[in-house]
C-alpha cells in the first residue's frame, strides 16, 4: 500500500502540495486566519496549496500560468474543473466561489483513479457524489461528455510546451526592449550631434543651410502593351510615346545600267 503511494508521487511532475499534514479545509482556515480573515474557497484552497504555505504570501489568480504551482498540472486542473462546470451548470456559474462539485470532478477527470477524486479530493463529498456508472446510466445525448483523465505524460508534455512558450514570448520581448533600446541610444545621439552643430554654427555666425523639399517622383502607369503592334512597330519607345511607322521606300531601278554592269 505505502509502496504503491510512493510510486504514484514519483510519477507526479512536481512536488505534491504546501499543506503540511492539513487538508484542505485545515488549509483554508489557516489560511483567512493568516491573512486578515479573507475568505478562502474550496477551489482556491486547493490551488493556494499548491503555491506555498498557508502562512505565506501567496495569492490566488485563476490566470496565473502553469509555473507559478509547485506542480503544473494544477493549472489544466482548475481549467478542466472551471470548464466542465460551466457546461454543466450554465455559463455564468461561478466555479472558483462555489463548493466543488463531485459530479463536475467525476465528468472532468474521468472518474475516480487510485482511489482519489482528479480535482479537489479531500474536498469533494463522497456520499453525494454519484459513480462514474451511475453518470453514465443518467446521462443523455445532451449532457456534457465524460473526459478521459489525461494520463502523467501527457501532463508533463503540456507543462513542456508552456514552460517553451512562456520562454519564447520572453525571448521575443527581451529583443523588442534591445531593439527600442538601440534606436533610442541612436536617437539621442543624433540629437546631440545636431545640436552640437547647431550651437557651431551660431558661433561661427553660420546660418543652417536650408533644403528645399524633394520632390516626390511618381511611376508612370506602365500602359497595356498590345502584343501584336509591338509585333508591327517595334520596341515601345522609353517615354511610352506611339511608335512611328517605319514606311519601306520601293526599290529603284536605273536604266540604262551602269557601264560596270554592262561590262559584266
Amino acid at each position: 500500500m505505502h509502496e504503491a503511494a510512493r510510486q504514484w508521487r514519483l510519477l507526479m511532475p512536481g512536488a505534491s502540495h504546501h499543506q503540511g499534514n492539513r487538508n484542505l479545509k485545515a488549509y483554508a482556515a489557516r489560511y483567512s486566519a493568516s491573512h486578515g480573515g479573507v475568505p478562502c474557497t474550496q477551489v482556491q484552497a486547493y490551488c493556494l496549496a499548491h503555491k506555498g504555505k498557508a502562512t505565506s504570501d501567496v495569492t490566488f489568480n485563476p490566470q496565473d500560468p502553469p509555473e507559478v504551482y509547485s506542480n503544473t498540472s494544477v493549472h489544466s486542473r482548475l481549467s478542466g474543473y472551471t470548464s466542465m462546470a460551466q457546461e454543466v451548470h450554465g455559463p455564468k456559474f461561478d466555479a472558483i466561489n462555489e463548493p466543488i462539485d463531485g459530479e463536475v470532478v467525476m465528468r472532468a477527470g474521468g472518474g475516480k483513479k487510485h482511489g482519489r477524486y482528479w480535482f479537489g479530493d479531500s474536498l469533494v463529498d463522497t456520499a453525494t457524489t454519484p459513480t462514474l456508472s451511475q453518470i453514465r446510466a443518467r446521462s443523455t445525448s445532451s449532457s456534457p461528455a465524460i473526459r478521459p483523465r489525461p494520463d502523467t505524460t501527457q501532463t508533463q508534455i503540456e507543462a513542456v510546451k508552456a514552460q517553451m512558450e512562456a520562454a519564447f514570448q520572453a525571448r521575443q520581448e527581451a529583443a523588442e526592449e534591445r531593439w527600442r533600446a538601440g534606436r533610442d541610444d541612436i536617437q539621442q545621439k543624433l540629437d546631440q550631434a545636431l545640436t552640437f552643430m547647431q550651437s557651431l554654427g551660431s558661433a561661427m555666425g553660420v546660418s543652417p543651410p536650408q533644403f528645399p523639399p524633394a520632390p516626390l517622383v511618381r511611376r508612370a502607369e506602365t500602359p497595356p502593351t498590345n502584343q501584336s503592334a509591338a509585333s508591327n512597330y517595334g520596341l515601345v519607345n522609353p517615354d511610352f510615346s506611339p511608335p512611328v511607322q517605319q514606311t519601306q521606300q520601293p526599290q529603284q531601278f536605273v536604266w540604262p545600267p551602269p557601264q560596270w554592269v554592262a561590262w559584266i
